[in-house]
């Protein structure tokens, strides 16, 4: 209910049968991030309308970045091709590559452990530096090149975001 009314109050004019697709597949998502970001050893306290956000440690944030990314390469009418990584050399761009580099150690530290919460703080971590980059760096802009380039980097998030929820058992959603 409280995702219904989070969708109903963002997105108004989507169909009922969309609205509680959406609805459930958030609420889902919501619930299962929030035990699995907890580490066993701490105790917690559960807030359905702390874990519904589409900001903060919350998975709804993190199908929201997934979604703000597929939103992205669809308006740039994005398509695979070849591009020059040494024009992502900006601290943003830079930090975003640093934890896509990072993910398939992340994913084996969390599975050795059997420590989930170490890849949801991963996808966290990766999430926030993509939005800042996101805000910071514009990425459909007249420099084909560098367009290209940041395009690239958007999929890779969008790609690792999609893999990273799919372990944790969450759906990747398109479209808020």
């Amino acid at each position: 209910a409280l995702a219904a009314h989070e969708i109903e109050t963002r997105y108004p004019d989507i169909s009922a049968k969309e609205k509680k697709k959406r609805a459930e597949l958030i609420g889902l998502a919501a619930l299962k991030f929030f035990l699995l970001k907890t580490d066993p050893i701490r105790d917690m306290v559960f807030n359905p309308e702390e874990s519904i956000r589409f900001d903060g440690e919350t998975g709804p944030y993190l199908q929201y970045t997934h979604a703000r990314a597929c939103s992205l390469l669809a308006k740039a009418k994005y398509r695979k091709a070849a591009c020059d990584f040494s024009l992502l050399g900006g601290v943003h761009e830079q930090s975003v590559i640093k934890l896509l580099g990072d993910f398939p150690a992340r994913v084996a530290e969390s599975a050795e452990q059997y420590a989930p919460h170490i890849l949801c703080h991963h996808l966290l971590a990766l999430a926030q530096a993509f939005n800042e980059f996101y805000h910071a760096c514009p990425v459909i802009v007249d420099d084909k090149k560098l367009m290209q380039a940041r395009l690239v980097l958007v999929d890779a998030v969008r790609q690792v975001l999609d893999t990273g929820l799919g372990l944790l058992g969450i759906a990747a959603i398109e479209e808020m």
